[in-house]
């Protein structure tokens, strides 16, 4: 299925109660979900969702929230660490991130409202992927470290980057 004049396929879920994609394990370890998107074939993940599985994203992973909805939408990673070399996003809506985080995706935080958030609260310090801030929060409670590049476009009211107290956030450079 696709997004509506995308031309992209997706997998979407909308509602008062997210999605939840997880995945099995056989003897403890977890099966392994990759997301892959190669040439002009993009696979888009969004909306309400739990992302449970171990997952390696080579696409583009995130939430849109439609300004004025009654319900905002969010998009947990959970459970299982994710790695990848997409892009993890927030358009206007809440990304949460509770596992760790490695690769070399990019991390976008957007929208037409101050509204987008991506709040870091798992340990991200293997990272290589650009950060581009262009509304809203990277809301950082515990360390995060990215090798990347960092965007930041202040000119709009609400754009910031909040470090919790005795957390750090380093963009560029080497990671620890």
């Amino acid at each position: 299925m696709g997004a509506p004049n995308s031309g992209l396929p997706e997998v979407c879920t909308e509602g008062l109660n997210p999605g939840i994609i997880s995945s099995g394990n056989d003897g403890g370890l977890p099966a392994v979900l990759t997301l892959q998107s190669t040439g002009q074939n993009l696979l888009h993940v969004h909306g309400h969702i739990d992302l449970r599985a171990k997952t390696v994203n080579n696409a583009l992973v995130g939430v849109n929230n439609v300004l004025g909805a009654s319900v905002e939408h969010a998009m947990k990673l959970s459970t299982w660490p994710k790695s990848g070399s997409g892009e993890w996003y927030a358009n206007d809506g809440r990304l949460e991130v509770l596992v760790s985080v490695s690769g070399s995706a990019k991390w976008r935080i957007s929208g037409d409202s101050s509204e987008a958030l991506i709040w870091i609260n798992a340990e991200c310090t293997d990272l290589s992927g650009n950060v581009e801030l262009t509304q809203g929060t990277l809301d950082v409670d515990q360390n995060f470290c990215t090798s990347g590049n960092l965007t930041f476009d202040g000119r709009s009211t609400g754009t910031r980057i909040a470090v919790a107290s005795l957390r750090s956030a380093q963009f560029g450079g080497t990671c620890p």
